[in-house]
């Protein structure tokens, strides 16, 4: 008898959609459209929980990658001098 294996998932971005996705501003036209749904989701939570609720995976190691994308204006504040 095997024992099934829980498998964790260590590769996945997100990004919350209140930050921008900004990695498809310099994308080609023809490639636009593609970033376009790259973007949807990558900030869709349920999409990135889906294999785990699932059972197909056991859990997912997840970062935002800060190259990809801008924080929200609001979060932006300057330090007083």
């Amino acid at each position: 008898m095997t024992t099934p294996l829980d498998i964790i998932d260590f590769h996945n971005h997100h990004i919350p959609a209140r930050f921008e996705v900004t990695a498809g501003r310099t994308a080609p036209a023809n490639q636009r459209s593609r970033w376009d749904a790259l973007a949807r989701s990558l900030a869709d939570e349920e999409f990135l929980l889906h294999d785990i609720h699932a059972g197909d995976i056991g859990s997912r190691v997840v970062n935002i990658p800060a190259s990809l994308s801008r924080m929200p204006t609001a979060a932006c504040r300057t330090r007083p001098s």
